[in-house]
Protein backbone atom coordinates (compact mmCIF):
# COMPACT_ATOMS: atom_id res chain seq x y z
CA UNK A 1 0.00 0.00 0.00
CA UNK A 2 1.27 3.47 -0.83
CA UNK A 3 -0.64 6.52 0.34
CA UNK A 4 -0.95 9.74 -1.59
CA UNK A 5 0.20 12.99 -0.05
CA UNK A 6 -3.48 14.04 0.15
CA UNK A 7 -3.62 12.35 3.58
CA UNK A 8 -2.88 15.29 5.85
CA UNK A 9 -3.99 17.12 8.97
CA UNK A 10 -3.86 20.91 9.39
CA UNK A 11 -3.42 22.40 12.85
CA UNK A 12 -4.81 25.90 13.28
CA UNK A 13 -2.49 27.51 15.83
CA UNK A 14 -4.87 30.34 16.68
CA UNK A 15 -8.03 28.28 17.09
CA UNK A 16 -6.05 25.27 18.43
CA UNK A 17 -8.10 23.01 16.17
CA UNK A 18 -7.28 20.22 13.71
CA UNK A 19 -8.74 19.82 10.21
CA UNK A 20 -8.46 16.35 8.68
CA UNK A 21 -8.43 15.57 4.98
CA UNK A 22 -10.87 12.94 3.72
CA UNK A 23 -7.97 10.57 2.98
CA UNK A 24 -6.56 10.95 6.50
CA UNK A 25 -9.96 10.21 8.04
CA UNK A 26 -10.32 7.15 5.83
CA UNK A 27 -6.97 5.88 7.08
CA UNK A 28 -7.99 5.89 10.75
CA UNK A 29 -11.69 5.07 10.44
CA UNK A 30 -14.41 6.23 12.78
CA UNK A 31 -13.16 8.66 15.39
CA UNK A 32 -13.88 12.00 17.00
CA UNK A 33 -11.82 14.18 14.67
CA UNK A 34 -12.52 17.30 16.73
CA UNK A 35 -10.01 15.94 19.25
CA UNK A 36 -6.25 16.61 18.98
CA UNK A 37 -4.29 14.48 16.50
CA UNK A 38 -2.40 12.57 19.19
CA UNK A 39 -5.64 11.72 21.01
CA UNK A 40 -7.20 10.37 17.81
CA UNK A 41 -4.16 8.18 17.14
CA UNK A 42 -4.23 6.91 20.72
CA UNK A 43 -8.00 6.35 20.81
CA UNK A 44 -8.01 4.35 17.58
CA UNK A 45 -5.16 2.23 18.88
CA UNK A 46 -3.08 3.06 15.83
CA UNK A 47 -0.03 4.36 17.68
CA UNK A 48 1.81 3.57 20.93
CA UNK A 49 1.21 5.99 23.81
CA UNK A 50 4.86 7.08 23.99
CA UNK A 51 4.77 8.13 20.33
CA UNK A 52 1.52 10.08 20.70
CA UNK A 53 3.18 12.10 23.47
CA UNK A 54 6.11 12.82 21.16
CA UNK A 55 3.73 14.15 18.50
CA UNK A 56 2.00 16.38 21.06
CA UNK A 57 5.33 17.82 22.23
CA UNK A 58 6.54 18.38 18.68
CA UNK A 59 3.41 20.30 17.68
CA UNK A 60 3.69 22.41 20.84
CA UNK A 61 7.32 23.19 19.97
CA UNK A 62 6.53 24.13 16.36
CA UNK A 63 3.62 26.27 17.48
CA UNK A 64 6.04 28.41 19.49
CA UNK A 65 8.28 28.98 16.45
CA UNK A 66 8.26 32.39 14.75
CA UNK A 67 9.79 31.16 11.49
CA UNK A 68 9.06 28.34 9.02
CA UNK A 69 10.25 24.95 10.22
CA UNK A 70 9.92 21.34 9.14
CA UNK A 71 10.34 18.09 11.02
CA UNK A 72 10.04 14.43 10.04
CA UNK A 73 9.10 11.44 12.15
CA UNK A 74 8.43 7.79 11.28
CA UNK A 75 6.07 5.67 13.33
CA UNK A 76 4.80 2.14 13.16
CA UNK A 77 1.02 2.30 12.73
CA UNK A 78 -1.89 -0.11 12.68
CA UNK A 79 -4.38 1.97 10.70
CA UNK A 80 -8.01 0.92 10.33
CA UNK A 81 -7.64 1.07 6.54
CA UNK A 82 -4.44 -0.31 5.04
CA UNK A 83 -1.63 -2.57 6.06
CA UNK A 84 0.32 -2.05 9.28
CA UNK A 85 3.68 -0.52 8.54
CA UNK A 86 5.93 2.51 8.74
CA UNK A 87 4.33 5.89 8.11
CA UNK A 88 6.21 9.14 7.68
CA UNK A 89 4.75 12.20 9.39
CA UNK A 90 5.95 15.49 7.92
CA UNK A 91 5.40 18.42 10.28
CA UNK A 92 5.71 21.77 8.52
CA UNK A 93 5.18 25.19 10.08
CA UNK A 94 3.60 26.46 6.88
CA UNK A 95 2.72 29.94 8.11
CA UNK A 96 4.40 30.84 11.43
CA UNK A 97 1.93 31.24 14.27
CA UNK A 98 -0.94 30.32 11.95
CA UNK A 99 -0.87 26.77 10.54
CA UNK A 100 1.06 23.55 10.88
CA UNK A 101 0.55 21.04 8.08
CA UNK A 102 1.06 17.39 9.02
CA UNK A 103 1.40 15.13 6.00
CA UNK A 104 0.98 11.37 6.54
CA UNK A 105 2.74 9.20 3.98
CA UNK A 106 2.70 5.41 4.17
CA UNK A 107 5.73 3.56 2.89
CA UNK A 108 5.26 0.67 0.51
CA UNK A 109 4.02 -2.43 2.40
CA UNK A 110 7.13 -4.64 2.18
CA UNK A 111 9.47 -1.66 2.58
CA UNK A 112 7.59 -0.57 5.69
CA UNK A 113 8.38 -3.82 7.44
CA UNK A 114 11.98 -3.71 6.22
CA UNK A 115 12.45 -0.13 7.40
CA UNK A 116 11.25 -1.11 10.84
CA UNK A 117 13.04 -4.38 11.55
CA UNK A 118 16.01 -4.21 9.19
CA UNK A 119 17.16 -0.63 9.70
CA UNK A 120 15.87 0.41 13.12
CA UNK A 121 17.00 -2.68 15.01
CA UNK A 122 20.01 -4.97 14.93
CA UNK A 123 20.09 -8.73 15.31
CA UNK A 124 17.37 -11.32 14.83
CA UNK A 125 14.01 -9.56 14.67
CA UNK A 126 10.38 -10.37 13.99
CA UNK A 127 7.05 -8.60 13.87
CA UNK A 128 4.06 -10.66 14.96
CA UNK A 129 0.42 -10.12 15.80
CA UNK A 130 -1.34 -11.35 18.94
CA UNK A 131 -5.01 -12.17 18.49
CA UNK A 132 -7.28 -14.78 20.05
CA UNK A 133 -4.38 -16.75 21.52
CA UNK A 134 -2.27 -16.86 18.35
CA UNK A 135 1.14 -15.22 17.81
CA UNK A 136 1.29 -15.09 14.01
CA UNK A 137 4.49 -13.98 12.30
CA UNK A 138 4.09 -11.06 9.92
CA UNK A 139 7.75 -10.62 9.02
CA UNK A 140 11.23 -11.75 10.06
CA UNK A 141 14.69 -10.75 8.91
CA UNK A 142 17.54 -12.99 7.79
CA UNK A 143 19.30 -12.73 11.15
CA UNK A 144 16.21 -14.21 12.80
CA UNK A 145 16.46 -17.31 10.62
CA UNK A 146 20.19 -17.54 11.36
CA UNK A 147 19.60 -17.39 15.12
CA UNK A 148 16.93 -20.07 14.81
CA UNK A 149 19.22 -22.30 12.69
CA UNK A 150 16.42 -22.53 10.12
CA UNK A 151 17.15 -23.30 6.48
CA UNK A 152 14.04 -21.59 5.08
CA UNK A 153 13.17 -18.25 3.48
CA UNK A 154 11.74 -15.23 5.25
CA UNK A 155 8.50 -15.64 3.32
CA UNK A 156 8.00 -19.17 4.64
CA UNK A 157 7.87 -17.79 8.18
CA UNK A 158 4.91 -15.52 7.47
CA UNK A 159 1.78 -16.79 9.20
CA UNK A 160 3.66 -19.22 11.47
CA UNK A 161 2.26 -19.33 15.00
CA UNK A 162 5.17 -18.65 17.39
CA UNK A 163 3.49 -20.80 20.02
CA UNK A 164 4.10 -23.87 17.88
CA UNK A 165 7.15 -25.72 19.16
CA UNK A 166 6.62 -24.40 22.69
CA UNK A 167 5.20 -26.56 25.42
CA UNK A 168 4.57 -26.49 29.14
CA UNK A 169 6.53 -23.89 31.08
CA UNK A 170 8.10 -22.37 27.94
CA UNK A 171 4.72 -21.74 26.35
CA UNK A 172 3.42 -20.14 29.52
CA UNK A 173 6.48 -17.90 29.81
CA UNK A 174 6.09 -16.71 26.23
CA UNK A 175 2.39 -15.92 26.62
CA UNK A 176 3.03 -14.13 29.93
CA UNK A 177 5.69 -11.96 28.25
CA UNK A 178 3.26 -11.02 25.46
CA UNK A 179 0.46 -10.18 27.88
CA UNK A 180 2.78 -8.17 30.14
CA UNK A 181 4.13 -6.23 27.14
CA UNK A 182 0.57 -5.35 26.14
CA UNK A 183 -0.54 -4.53 29.67
CA UNK A 184 2.45 -2.37 30.67
CA UNK A 185 3.60 -0.98 27.33
CA UNK A 186 7.13 -1.83 28.43
CA UNK A 187 9.77 -4.21 27.12
CA UNK A 188 9.51 -7.78 28.36
CA UNK A 189 12.00 -10.64 28.22
CA UNK A 190 11.76 -14.40 28.56
CA UNK A 191 13.90 -17.45 27.80
CA UNK A 192 12.30 -20.44 26.14
CA UNK A 193 13.37 -23.75 24.67
CA UNK A 194 11.79 -24.28 21.26
CA UNK A 195 11.56 -27.52 19.27
CA UNK A 196 12.37 -27.13 15.57
CA UNK A 197 11.84 -29.70 12.85
CA UNK A 198 12.63 -29.77 9.14
CA UNK A 199 12.77 -32.35 6.37
CA UNK A 200 16.52 -31.86 5.87
CA UNK A 201 17.76 -31.48 9.44
CA UNK A 202 15.28 -33.46 11.51
CA UNK A 203 14.42 -32.24 15.01
CA UNK A 204 16.47 -29.98 17.23
CA UNK A 205 15.85 -27.75 20.22
CA UNK A 206 17.11 -24.20 20.66
CA UNK A 207 17.01 -21.88 23.65
CA UNK A 208 16.07 -18.32 22.73
CA UNK A 209 16.17 -15.12 24.74
CA UNK A 210 13.10 -13.25 23.49
CA UNK A 211 12.79 -9.50 24.05
CA UNK A 212 9.48 -8.00 22.97
CA UNK A 213 7.39 -4.86 23.16
CA UNK A 214 4.07 -3.75 21.79
CA UNK A 215 4.32 -1.35 18.85
CA UNK A 216 0.70 -1.05 17.78
CA UNK A 217 -2.92 -2.04 18.37
CA UNK A 218 -6.22 -2.06 16.50
CA UNK A 219 -9.27 -3.27 18.38
CA UNK A 220 -8.21 -6.61 19.92
CA UNK A 221 -5.30 -7.20 17.51
CA UNK A 222 -1.92 -6.29 18.96
CA UNK A 223 1.32 -5.84 17.07
CA UNK A 224 4.60 -6.73 18.76
CA UNK A 225 8.23 -6.37 17.83
CA UNK A 226 10.55 -9.13 19.09
CA UNK A 227 14.31 -9.50 19.01
CA UNK A 228 15.86 -12.90 19.68
CA UNK A 229 19.24 -14.30 20.59
CA UNK A 230 20.13 -17.97 20.44
CA UNK A 231 21.63 -18.87 23.82
CA UNK A 232 21.55 -22.65 23.37
CA UNK A 233 25.34 -23.00 23.56
CA UNK A 234 25.48 -20.94 26.77
CA UNK A 235 22.67 -22.94 28.37
CA UNK A 236 24.27 -26.26 27.46
CA UNK A 237 27.64 -25.02 28.75
CA UNK A 238 26.12 -23.96 32.08
CA UNK A 239 24.30 -27.27 32.28
CA UNK A 240 27.57 -29.14 31.74
CA UNK A 241 29.21 -27.05 34.46
CA UNK A 242 26.38 -27.86 36.87
CA UNK A 243 26.65 -31.53 35.97
CA UNK A 244 30.42 -31.40 36.57
CA UNK A 245 29.86 -29.65 39.88
CA UNK A 246 27.36 -32.30 40.97
CA UNK A 247 29.79 -35.05 40.04
CA UNK A 248 32.59 -33.22 41.84
CA UNK A 249 30.47 -32.87 44.96
CA UNK A 250 29.62 -36.56 44.84
CA UNK A 251 33.32 -37.44 44.46
CA UNK A 252 34.22 -35.17 47.38
CA UNK A 253 31.61 -36.88 49.51
CA UNK A 254 33.02 -40.29 48.71
CA UNK A 255 36.66 -39.28 49.19
CA UNK A 256 35.83 -37.04 52.18
CA UNK A 257 37.60 -33.98 50.78
CA UNK A 258 37.09 -30.44 52.09
CA UNK A 259 38.30 -27.46 50.07
CA UNK A 260 38.38 -23.67 50.37
CA UNK A 261 39.64 -20.51 48.72
CA UNK A 262 41.81 -18.02 50.63
CA UNK A 263 42.25 -14.38 49.57
CA UNK A 264 45.77 -13.43 50.62
CA UNK A 265 45.20 -9.64 50.55
CA UNK A 266 41.92 -9.56 52.51
CA UNK A 267 42.44 -12.65 54.71
CA UNK A 268 39.00 -13.91 53.70
CA UNK A 269 38.23 -17.61 53.26
CA UNK A 270 35.38 -19.04 51.19
CA UNK A 271 34.55 -22.60 52.31
CA UNK A 272 33.09 -25.42 50.22
CA UNK A 273 29.58 -26.80 50.67
CA UNK A 274 30.89 -29.63 52.91
CA UNK A 275 32.74 -27.17 55.17
CA UNK A 276 29.56 -25.15 55.60
CA UNK A 277 27.43 -28.21 56.15
CA UNK A 278 29.68 -30.26 58.49
CA UNK A 279 31.40 -27.42 60.35
CA UNK A 280 28.50 -24.95 60.29
CA UNK A 281 30.63 -22.26 58.64
CA UNK A 282 29.27 -19.09 56.97
CA UNK A 283 29.87 -18.47 53.24
CA UNK A 284 32.80 -16.16 54.07
CA UNK A 285 35.19 -16.26 57.04
CA UNK A 286 37.02 -13.02 57.78
CA UNK A 287 40.25 -12.66 59.78
CA UNK A 288 41.44 -16.03 58.51
CA UNK A 289 43.13 -18.22 59.77
CA UNK A 290 42.45 -16.81 63.26
CA UNK A 291 38.68 -17.27 62.89
CA UNK A 292 39.17 -20.99 62.10
CA UNK A 293 41.57 -21.40 65.00
CA UNK A 294 39.12 -19.73 67.39
CA UNK A 295 36.39 -22.05 66.11
CA UNK A 296 38.54 -25.05 67.05
CA UNK A 297 38.91 -26.39 63.52
CA UNK A 298 42.67 -26.26 63.90
CA UNK A 299 43.50 -27.40 67.46
CA UNK A 300 46.14 -25.65 69.66
CA UNK A 301 48.94 -28.12 68.79
CA UNK A 302 48.82 -27.15 65.08
CA UNK A 303 47.58 -23.54 65.40
CA UNK A 304 51.03 -21.91 65.22
CA UNK A 305 52.10 -24.07 62.30
CA UNK A 306 48.92 -23.16 60.41
CA UNK A 307 49.47 -19.44 61.14
CA UNK A 308 53.02 -19.72 59.78
CA UNK A 309 51.65 -21.27 56.61
CA UNK A 310 49.71 -18.10 55.85
CA UNK A 311 52.78 -15.96 56.43
CA UNK A 312 54.58 -18.13 53.86
CA UNK A 313 51.68 -17.78 51.42
CA UNK A 314 52.03 -13.99 51.61
CA UNK A 315 55.75 -14.35 50.85
CA UNK A 316 54.96 -16.34 47.70
CA UNK A 317 55.44 -19.99 48.68
CA UNK A 318 53.70 -22.01 45.97
CA UNK A 319 52.96 -25.29 47.77
CA UNK A 320 52.41 -26.30 51.38
CA UNK A 321 51.23 -29.65 52.71
CA UNK A 322 51.22 -31.68 55.93
CA UNK A 323 49.13 -34.14 57.91
CA UNK A 324 47.24 -32.31 60.66
CA UNK A 325 44.65 -33.34 63.24
CA UNK A 326 41.46 -31.27 62.76
CA UNK A 327 38.68 -30.28 65.16
CA UNK A 328 38.40 -31.34 68.80
CA UNK A 329 38.13 -34.96 67.60
CA UNK A 330 41.74 -34.72 66.26
CA UNK A 331 40.81 -36.48 63.01
CA UNK A 332 43.92 -36.72 60.78
CA UNK A 333 43.67 -34.97 57.43
CA UNK A 334 46.16 -34.35 54.65
CA UNK A 335 46.05 -30.52 54.42
CA UNK A 336 47.39 -28.90 51.26
CA UNK A 337 47.70 -25.36 49.85
CA UNK A 338 48.53 -24.29 46.29
CA UNK A 339 49.10 -20.62 45.46
CA UNK A 340 47.79 -18.56 42.53
CA UNK A 341 49.92 -15.63 41.27
CA UNK A 342 49.06 -12.58 39.15
CA UNK A 343 50.85 -11.66 35.90
CA UNK A 344 53.56 -9.88 37.92
CA UNK A 345 54.28 -12.95 40.05
CA UNK A 346 52.58 -11.67 43.20
CA UNK A 347 50.54 -14.15 45.27
CA UNK A 348 46.83 -13.35 45.19
CA UNK A 349 44.95 -16.49 46.24
CA UNK A 350 45.59 -19.87 47.75
CA UNK A 351 43.46 -22.97 47.34
CA UNK A 352 43.27 -25.29 50.29
CA UNK A 353 42.07 -28.86 50.66
CA UNK A 354 41.83 -31.37 53.47
CA UNK A 355 41.57 -35.08 52.66
CA UNK A 356 40.79 -37.71 55.26
CA UNK A 357 43.90 -39.84 55.96
CA UNK A 358 42.36 -42.75 57.82
CA UNK A 359 39.23 -44.20 56.22
CA UNK A 360 36.46 -44.40 58.74
CA UNK A 361 38.06 -41.81 60.99
CA UNK A 362 34.86 -39.84 61.19
CA UNK A 363 33.63 -36.48 59.99
CA UNK A 364 35.10 -33.25 61.47
CA UNK A 365 31.73 -31.91 62.54
CA UNK A 366 30.83 -35.06 64.45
Amino acid sequence: MEMESSAFVIYDCRREAFRWSKEAKALFGRADYDRPLWEVLSATGALAVSSTEEIRSLITSLKASTEPKMAFREYWLMPTSGRPGNYRFTFEMYRPEEEIVIGITGLDGADAYAAFIFNSFAGGAAIFSWHEGRADVLRVNQRYLFEMHMNISEGEMEGVNLLDGLAGDGRRKFIDAIENAIRTGEEQECETWRMLSSACCGEDSVCLRNTMRMVGRRDDVYLLYMSIRNISAEKRYYTSILDSERRFKAACEQAQIYYWEYDIATHEMRPCFRCMRDLNLPPILTDYPESAIRAGIFPPEVADEYREWHVKLEKGVGLLEAVMPLTSARIPFHVRYTTEFDDKGRPVKAYGSATLVVDGGGTPGQ
